[in-house]
């Protein structure tokens, strides 16, 4: 075993977050782990974030925080690139200010890390779903057994027994995929500088930012450690604005990351579309059938017309990517309820599901979200 010390690089994207900064910020102050810096970019706030950040910075002394002030709002993408331009450590995490971590967050990756190092390390966390008054709901646990693997990049080429190793990790990136672990960034530790060498950055897209750089920095990982340790304390406030704002293109940019997803499970496998394992294609039709369910109820509260949809519907019923998932469509009563109608094409069924789940995000946000969970 080395006692070469491993520095941490922290990345603050900050934007209007001044209720919940000082608390982030003290949660890194109080790592049980000294090597690591913090980087807080903000975002061009319109609140006291900046301010009270730097003062913090200012307090705590040691040269541990940092604060870089973007000359224009030109978000979270560019601020965590900006984050990573001025990074100097070993490995960088993508944290979120309003969120919280465990003290042993840094200690916990290096006790793994010491020994032999990982493109990526993914540890476990916990949704924290918040009321209207900003009290937890209740909370629900992220967190899978442990897994290790080396030489994936030789895999590609070699085939055998590392080409079976290729498969479990395909396997293991599924499995995370359905846990929704896969695609956030902020439950990971990258390595810098396999991330520098291979130009893998934060891309300017709306609402997939995180899965499409998720995917980029996974395609060509050569080691990955999945950590079974609940490291990471998400607040889900989304109670409170379930449908978020309208995207016209919300559920094209759904189906790139959908797409995104089984071509890498392809190259992966060495497989066609059509030819993937039945858990991947699984996997991809709940995500895609709750996505156009989602897109049903974003249209009718931007008011758009009952034919309107109709007739996207029947369109979208000719894409082949309808056609490729709506056989694969499983689930509990959920989602016989809330998704079965798109599969099936029943669409005047779909319809009033769609209104329904408006209503009950509206006056019964917290019923919605329970009801998603058991999905």
């Amino acid at each position: 075993m080395t006692d070469k010390k491993i520095k941490f690089s922290i990345v603050l994207p900050a934007y209007n977050v001044e209720q919940y900064i000082i608390e982030a910020l003290e949660c890194l102050g109080g790592q049980d782990y000294p090597e690591y810096e913090v980087i807080v970019v903000d975002d061009c706030a319109t609140d006291a974030t900046g301010e009270l950040a730097e003062q913090f910075a200012a307090e705590s002394g040691g040269g541990k925080f940092s604060v870089i002030h973007q000359p224009q709002n030109r978000g979270v993408s560019e601020a965590r690139n900006s984050g990573m331009d001025a990074a100097t450590g070993e490995y960088i995490l993508f944290l979120d200010p309003d969120d919280y971590y465990e003290p042993t967050l840094l200690s916990t990756l290096y006790a793994v890390l010491q020994e032999k190092q990982r493109d990526i390390v993914l540890f476990g966390y916990t949704e924290d779903y918040l009321d209207a008054d900003g009290k937890m709901s209740y909370r629900v646990t992220k967190s899978l057994p442990g897994a290790d693997f080396c030489g994936l990049c030789e895999s590609l080429d070699e085939g055998g027994d590392n080409g079976v190793e290729k498969k479990i990790f395909a396997d293991c990136i599924v499995r995370l995929e359905r846990e929704t672990m896969y695609g956030y960034p902020w439950n990971k530790a990258y390595r810098l500088d396999y991330l520098r060498d291979h130009g893998i950055r934060f891309p300017k897209i709306t609402h997939i930012e995180d899965i499409m750089f998720n995917i980029a920095a996974f395609e060509e990982i050569a080691s990955f450690a999945l950590l079974p340790e609940v490291l990471y304390h998400y607040r889900n406030q989304g109670q409170v604005r379930l449908t978020g704002k309208y995207l016209a293109d919300y559920l094209e940019l759904q189906k790139m990351r959908i797409r995104a997803f089984l071509e890498q499970q392809c190259r992966w496998r060495e497989e066609k579309f059509e030819e993937l394992d039945q858990s991947v294609l699984e996997a991809m039709a709940g995500f895609y059938f709750r996505s156009l369910q989602s897109a049903i109820v974003r249209s009718i509260s931007h008011g758009d017309g009952r034919r309107e949809i109709f007739d996207w519907l029947e369109q979208e019923m000719e894409d082949p990517l309808y056609g490729l998932l709506k056989d694969h469509l499983t689930g509990g009563k959920a989602v016989k309820i809330l998704y079965e109608p798109l599969a099936r094409g029943r669409l005047v069924t779909a319809y009033l599901v769609a209104r329904l789940i408006g209503v009950v995000q509206r006056f019964f946000p917290g019923v919605y979200a329970r009801l998603k969970q058991n999905r």
